[in-house]
């Protein structure tokens, strides 16, 4: 399964629509960073590890950006996406 068929899945759970956002994140091992999923008023974040990690937080956030523009999710919409999963 692809991160879009992911993100779709999430979209389409019960009778509302969650909005998902991709992130800049720490990595798991702390050396670096990677993408990961935010879902609106969801805590938390699931990782991507198939965008593998990057050195700087820039890199992950344009990689980010990319996909949220990808699925329609602008750049405001993201912050606020993210900004609800901050439990």
């Amino acid at each position: 399964m692809s991160w879009k068929d992911d993100v779709w899945g999430v979209r389409k759970q019960g009778t509302w629509m969650i909005r998902s956002a991709f992130t800049p994140v720490i990595d798991r091992a702390g050396r670096g960073w990677a993408i990961g999923r935010a879902d609106e008023y969801q805590s938390g974040f699931t990782p991507i590890p198939e965008k593998g990690t990057f050195r700087t937080m820039q890199a992950a956030q344009k990689v980010a950006d990319d996909m949220n523009k990808e699925i329609g999710i602008t750049k405001k919409e993201a912050l606020i996406i993210v900004a609800t999963s901050m439990r």
